[in-house]
């Protein structure tokens, strides 16, 4: 009889334990989960990203590495506001893509005009959202106006606003001749009408690059615009051919058109700053080779002579395939090198506003790295003081600021959304 209690106390007391264990678990797992999410973020990381093996390196690898919304410093808000883009921009991605990012993926690119966010496609689609309806709370879908326009170039590389015009980069594929070009229009809501600004009347192998910024050259208003330099893995010598307007930075005035070359050696631009004279570079080594540069007329930044990276598929071998002094051969030194390679995207200046702890500060973003960087240059732009690696999970292909919300939006070309940071405390 003694048993027998003695047994029905023990099931009592068992089943008592579980029942315990499931209200905890039912109320406090949420909070037990976000502890290790916050002490442990690469475990939500995991989460979300599991399936995708392009991040698994990143994700395993965060020593030392913040994780948005998180910074060294604060802790920032970071939704995605998901964009409705045509059908056009899914159905030909994989079949026809002849863009400048890589075939499993749309690139696009944001310019802040007004009350307005205006979206390119790479296949030229122009598209308005209203700044009231971005969430900076939540993720939201977001179906933007289509504006109608003549613009036919199927290869968007970049976007500039300026005095009222929009202007667009492009190759243009004719007769297998592929082209740099840049298309303009006055800015109206309902249909832009483009013509043809300029044309480099030179073949390519591939046109790619094509970021542009508004710069006054000796007195004269223009471009500057990147050109490509680089057949993956079989470099010419066009970089360094003052005959031929690629591999190059060149300026194109608005009063004749004409190009003159503004620097050259360079691989493959894919960010561009200029704030009066200065003017910062970001450029695509081969492996191991990602560069910021600082640029000035006339000089030669050593591609395809010179890198910091090497030859893909060289291997491990003690001879090194490019030079490694850009100094000692005579061409500009960058200011930093990306070693390992990051796919090294856009790069702006944040306002001091943005935060107390950002002072002077740029933000660079990342395609395969798919990070973004806080950076502090010293005040000649000869050397990166510090530099804040902060891990995203998504390839951007474009940056802007929003002066008056304060605002980052981030181009996150996987999943066709616009990333929105923004500071908690502003």
């Amino acid at each position: 009889m003694l048993n027998l209690l003695s047994v029905h106390k023990k099931k009592v007391v068992f089943f008592t334990i579980i029942l315990l264990l499931m209200i905890f678990v039912t109320f406090q797992a949420p909070n037990i989960k976000s502890f290790l999410y916050q002490e442990y973020p690469n475990l939500s990381l995991h989460k979300e990203f599991r399936g995708k093996k392009s991040l698994r390196e990143h994700i395993e690898n965060d020593y030392n590495v913040t994780f948005l919304p998180d910074t060294q410093f604060e802790k920032l808000n970071l939704v995605k506001n998901k964009i409705n883009f045509k059908s056009e921009y899914y159905t030909k991605l994989l079949k026809t893509k002849n863009g400048i990012a890589s075939p499993n993926y749309g690139s696009f690119f944001i310019e802040v005009i007004k009350n307005n966010i205006w979206i390119v496609d790479y296949l030229g689609t122009f598209y308005i959202i209203d700044k009231k309806k971005i969430n900076i709370k939540s993720s939201i879908n977001i179906t933007p106006q289509i504006v109608a326009s003549n613009f036919s170039s199927k290869n968007v590389l970049d976007v500039l606003i300026h005095d009222n015009k929009i202007f667009i980069s492009s190759a243009s594929v004719k007769n297998k001749c592929k082209t740099l070009k840049i298309y303009a229009a006055e800015i109206n809501l309902k249909t832009l009408v483009f013509e043809e600004f300029f044309s480099a009347g030179e073949c390519g192998d591939t046109v790619l690059a094509g970021r542009m910024q508004f710069y006054n050259h000796f007195g004269e208003n223009g471009i500057i615009i990147t050109t490509h330099g680089h057949l993956y893995n079989k470099p010419d010598n066009t970089p360094q051919d003052d005959e031929s307007i690629y591999g190059k930075i060149i300026f194109v005035d608005f009063k004749n058109k004409k190009p003159l070359i503004f620097s050259k050696g360079h691989r493959l631009s894919q960010g561009l700053f200029v704030n009066d004279d200065l003017i910062l570079q970001t450029e695509h080594g081969p492996r191991g080779g990602d560069e910021i540069n600082k640029i000035s007329f006339g000089k030669n930044y050593g591609w395809p002579i010179t890198s910091y990276g090497e030859k893909y598929g060289l291997g491990y071998t003690n001879k090194s395939y490019y030079k490694k002094n850009h100094d000692k051969y005579g061409f500009e030194e960058p200011i930093y090198s990306f070693v390992q390679s990051i796919g090294i995207s856009e790069i702006i200046k944040l306002p001091n506003s943005f935060s107390e702890h950002f002072q002077n500060n740029f933000i660079l973003s990342s395609l395969y790295g798919r990070h973004i960087y806080r950076i502090k240059f010293d005040k000649n732009f000869k050397k990166i003081i510090y530099l804040e690696d902060i891990f995203v999970g998504e390839r951007i292909r474009d940056l802007k600021f929003d002066d008056k919300l304060n605002l980052i939006y981030l181009a996150f070309e996987e999943n066709g959304e616009i990333g929105i940071i923004s500071n908690k405390f502003n």
